[in-house]
């Protein structure tokens, strides 16, 4: 699902399209039992049902050209694996393009093509959306959650945390449980 170069994006005919609504629906259906014994693992094995369906209808439908023969990306998706295998040690823009041998010029000029945003940013988002998930779904302190993600120190996580949120893992922490 997540590492095909060939075929990144997804085209479903009408059938198949209906059996993913259906699962879609059924995902719906569970959130409004938040409360209920099992919810999260419902959700969990819906979701992971739904990708396999996704997976099989992708390699028996899908043989088309999707028409994404951009020079850039490849080497786009390889910048956003390389964020997902390193976004908790904290590399810098430097380290992504050296591993992607190429400059952080080229990097960027990448990612303003194919995202319309810096490399910079793509990164951040990655680390605030997993700050976002450990801080909902992990009894970790904010210390810890800042230590996961590659941070020495937590008062530098508040603050990039902060920077990016509009608030506090703290406050963030609270307005969930509310």
């Amino acid at each position: 699902v997540f590492n095909n170069y060939e075929r990144p994006s997804y085209c479903l005919k009408e059938q198949s399209l209906v059996l993913v609504n259906s699962y879609i629906d059924l995902i719906n259906l569970e959130l409004e039992n938040e409360n209920s014994f099992g919810y999260q693992e419902v959700i969990r094995s819906l979701v992971k049902s739904l990708l396999v369906i996704l997976e099989r209808v992708h390699n028996k439908e899908n043989t088309s050209d999707t028409g994404l023969n951009h020079p850039y990306t490849k080497q786009y998706i390889q910048f956003k694996e390389l964020i997902e295998s390193y976004y908790n040690q904290n590399y810098k823009l430097a380290e992504y393009a050296t591993l992607l041998n190429i400059s952080t010029k080229t990097l960027t000029t990448i990612t303003k093509t194919m995202a319309n945003t810096s490399p910079a940013t793509l990164i951040a988002e990655r680390i605030i959306l997993e700050a976002k998930r450990l801080l909902a779904f992990t009894p970790l302190k904010v210390n810890e959650v800042g230590y996961k993600l590659g941070f020495d120190d937590v008062s530098y996580f508040v603050k990039y945390f902060k920077r990016h949120v509009k608030q506090s893992p703290t406050e963030y922490r609270t307005l969930l449980i509310k």
